[in-house]
């Protein structure tokens, strides 16, 4: 049966189900309270915030006849299912996962959507059980990788898709990485998740596994400080957990703090600051102006107001380029970099900053940032990590694991980097070594491994050229505009080998990405100039801001890197694919449509016919993707 199928069929109650809900009481209720779950499933596909959809649960909770129709009042309805447009029902969550909509997943989570929940299989039609997670990583019309990724981390287990009999081989070489790491990291159990989520977020440390690619080492010494600020509040003395991240940029730094904290605190309580834009200590902390005490002449600055909302709750604060602050000057010539340092030291130390904001009743009052908790990223010693990777190659040029950290902790940090630290404070003033003691821990980001370049040049380019698939924007905010839409874009082997090709240390992943940023030009030129081949129907499709009402004929395009005449192509149909730099152990079949960048590639059969002289349009492309009526339900 296709994704989200439309076929008509009997409905079959010998259905799997989770252990609150059956499938005869999902059937009945949806009967009986069709508007309530519908209703439901249309906020979610429509974007609706966590605060709406509690909102709605909570409503229907006043209905007597929902009350006591589940058995969990606080869960019930997020986890009912609708057959509004399948003869097998589907969970809002479902939903969620087959649109990609990531904020409504974390929060259907937050408000008791069970992750791993069995969707009903109807007999007879050779359909088998499906999850959120199945459905994610078989999407025949969104990329799955980063929903796979989310999925995982919030508990779905790599078991669902050998009950669905799903063939793993068809996958992308990101979401494998990740079905892998799943595989080998597990889960706690979920009798010490409830125990630790009177510790929040020690019920959630284990999420950070699937925050980046690769730094295993990294990660396990951020958990670990993360378990001994939060699993012992006694033991803190009430300080801010501050962790410096270092490393040469496009390694995951950034990535990994939005990732963490959408699993930590949420993605309302994350505060991103870019340092560069900061240009005294009131840009950060505000300022009474003039000396003015009723505030009217003061401002908040990028922290005091969002810390003032946020007292006594756990957040997040990322200082990204903290460097950047360094050697600073005043448009008069007066330094302004101790000053702005120095500002830290409260808070960093006692977990209060000075109210100096433009509230008047907090004047003079100290804010509580004890629960908060700050990343800061430099670049600061990005050389002597590269050399230090250089120097241990053997070691350090194959897969870093968690194992690692102790040896990369006492030989790296401790060794290396702490003094390092110590030096760029005292360059601006000997006192300001003390900010350096206030740094809970120090964590390097270390460049990839070879495999690891892949995957990142996987996922990277695939969620590029996945925009493709959605309509165009030409309307909204320009940052969010794109030309053209409504067709598939995949990449090939060679593709994929040629950017992981332009991988540097000194640069991490944006050496990739700009491969992807020349097939796109290339893309936009093409179209332009008429050089696509499209017909007038196709051209009429692509350059629609509406989903498509058929998805036959969908234009299909291939990005391949010519090695001989070494120049990026594009085509219509799958070019003959050199997979010789496909060396590591995650390779596989490349037939299937489904494969990611750097698994895509014609059959032997195909081979052959282009060796036969078969022009660029001889190969068939790849099938269109199914439409079904869940595409445009809500």
């Amino acid at each position: 049966m296709d994704l989200f199928s439309s076929d008509e069929g009997d409905f079959g109650h010998t259905i799997q189900n989770d252990s609150h809900l059956n499938s005869s009481s999902d059937w009945h209720f949806y009967q009986s309270h069709r508007n309530v779950v519908d209703n439901f499933i249309a906020a979610v596909c429509g974007k609706a915030t966590k605060v709406e959809l509690g909102n709605l649960i909570a409503a229907s909770d006043d209905l007597v006849a929902c009350r006591g129709a589940y058995s969990n009042s606080e869960s019930g309805l997020v986890n009912r299912m609708s057959y509004k447009h399948e003869n097998d029902g589907r969970s809002p969550l479902s939903y969620a996962a087959a649109k990609n909509l990531y904020q409504q997943v974390y929060d259907l989570i937050d408000l008791g959507a069970e992750v791993s929940k069995t969707m009903p299989a109807r007999n007879g039609w050779g359909a088998v059980p499906k999850t959120a997670f199945v459905i994610a990583a078989t999407n025949p019309k969104r990329d799955g990788t980063e929903m796979v990724r989310i999925l995982l981390s919030k508990g779905a287990s790599p078991k669902e898709l050998e009950a669905a009999r799903v063939d793993e081989t068809i996958l992308g070489r990101g979401m494998k990485y990740w079905i892998e790491k799943a595989r080998r990291v597990g889960v706690p159990s979920e009798l010490k998740r409830r125990h630790m989520a009177h510790l929040s977020p020690m019920d959630r440390i284990h999420e950070l596994d699937y925050s980046v690619v690769g730094e295993e080492a990294a990660v396990a010494s951020i958990q670990e400080a993360l378990a001994s600020r939060f699993g012992n509040h006694q033991g803190s003395q009430g300080k801010p957990l501050v962790m410096l991240f270092l490393g040469p940029p496009g390694h995951g730094k950034t990535y990994f703090a939005s990732n963490a904290a959408r699993s930590l605190v949420g993605q309302d309580n994350f505060k991103f600051v870019p340092c560069q834009s900061i240009r005294d200590d009131a840009d950060l902390f505000g300022s009474r102006l003039g000396g003015s005490r009723s505030g009217q002449y003061s401002s908040d600055g990028e922290l005091t107001g969002w810390l003032r909302h946020r007292q006594g709750k756990k957040c997040i604060v990322f200082l990204d380029e903290f460097e950047k602050m360094k050697k600073l000057t005043s448009s008069l010539g007066w330094k302004q970099d101790k000053k702005i340092y120095q500002s830290f030291l409260q808070p960093w130390n006692d977990g209060l900053l000075s109210d100096q904001g433009s509230m008047p009743a907090g004047r003079g009052e100290m804010i509580d940032c004890k629960q908060s908790i700050w990343i800061l990223t430099s670049n600061w010693g990005q050389e002597e990590i590269l050399r230090f990777w250089e120097k241990h190659k053997e070691r350090m040029h194959s897969t870093i694991e968690k194992k690692d950290a102790e040896w990369i902790q006492k030989h790296l940090v401790e060794k290396i980097l702490q003094p390092l630290l110590e030096e760029e404070f005292g360059d601006m003033d000997k006192g300001l070594k003390a900010l350096s003691r206030r740094i809970d821990c120090i964590i390097p980001f270390l460049p990839f491994s070879k495999r690891e370049v892949k995957v990142v040049a996987d996922i990277a380019l695939t969620n590029r050229f996945s925009w493709y698939r959605e309509p165009c924007v030409l309307h909204g905010p320009e940052d969010q505009r794109r030309s053209l839409g409504n067709l598939r874009m995949q990449g090939t082997r060679a593709f994929a080998a040629y950017a992981g090709s332009r991988y540097d240390p000194m640069k991490g992943a944006n050496g990739m990405l700009s491969a992807a940023q020349k097939a796109d030009g290339k893309f936009q030129l093409l179209f332009f100039h008429d050089q696509l081949g499209l017909s007038e129907e196709q051209e009429a499709r692509v350059m629609s801001e509406k989903p498509p009402t058929t998805n036959e004929n969908e234009p299909t395009f291939w990005v391949h890197f010519d090695k001989d005449a070494k120049i990026i192509t594009i085509t219509q149909s799958r070019p003959v694919d050199d997979d010789s730099d496909d060396d590591d152990d995650d390779s596989s079949s490349s037939e299937s449509p489904l494969k990611g960048l750097g698994d895509v590639g014609p059959s032997a059969s195909e081979k052959e016919l282009l060796k036969e002289g078969n022009s660029r349009y001889d190969v068939e492309a790849l099938p269109t993707r199914c439409s079904t009526a869940a595409d445009d339900a809500f």
